[in-house]
């Protein structure tokens, strides 16, 4: 199993991410900037697989590929 966890770096997004990595999975932890390289070793540390993965978005829906028109809605 591959677990791609938003948000690892801290709260419940740390703890989900930690807890996937106990039952097996494989953690991509993500967060914005390197936030989520520490999750990732400690996961490691403790003898789970993890990699952490930067989220460089700036929220520009166009840059992601989506797009978002006010009348769609």
């Amino acid at each position: 199993r591959i677990a791609i966890v938003t948000g690892a770096s801290r709260g419940i997004g740390r703890g989900i991410a930690t807890r996937l990595a106990k039952q097996g999975a494989f953690v991509v932890a993500t967060a914005r900037g390197e936030n989520a390289k520490v999750t990732a070793e400690e996961i490691v540390a403790n003898g789970g697989k993890a990699e952490p993965a930067v989220d460089d978005s700036d929220g520009d829906e166009t840059e992601a590929g989506g797009t978002y028109d006010e009348g769609d809605g």
